[in-house]
């Protein structure tokens, strides 16, 4: 667990919050703010809740999507074969299997784009809570134009 200063009022309070990222459980302790590092641990955070609801809402955008889709297959399949096994008798049922067809196709093309929409939604909030959770220094080695070298970032 690690402990975070951020500004909550003239109470020292405890929250915790679960990352879904990480699935870990954090711990935060709520203080007056004292120093510049503390605000911009306070600001990374309140990032991070924002684009956690965002995440949320792209999850949800996504899975209405894939239940539209997989809804208006079975649909257009119903639809079709009302239709089939009632165009040979010049029943009026197989209007209302071009219908329910039609029902399906109009449900795949709203779900189509609203799951490609909630996935890419997703993934850009997904990076943007990695951002706010990555540490302000690294020590990295990569390759340079003389060779292998590290690179140490702050």
């Amino acid at each position: 667990m690690s402990t975070l200063s951020i500004w909550a009022g003239t109470k020292n309070e405890e929250l915790t919050c679960k990352s879904p990222l990480t699935k870990n459980t954090c711990s935060f302790t709520n203080a007056i703010i004292s120093s510049p590092d503390s605000i911009s641990t306070a600001i990374a955070l309140r990032d991070y809740q924002y684009y956690e609801g965002q995440y949320k809402k792209a999850h949800d955008r996504k899975i209405v999507g894939l239940a539209l889709v997989g809804g208006s297959i079975i649909t257009a399949a119903i639809g079709y074969r009302i239709l089939i096994k009632n165009i040979l008798v010049n029943n009026n049922l197989a209007n209302t299997g071009v219908l329910i067809h039609f029902t399906g196709i109009l449900m795949f093309n709203t779900g189509v784009p609203l799951f490609a929409w909630g996935e890419t939604e997703q993934n850009r909030n997904k990076e943007a809570m990695e951002k706010c959770h990555r540490s302000k220094t690294s020590l990295q080695m990569v390759l340079t134009g003389n060779g292998v070298g590290l690179v140490f970032s702050f």
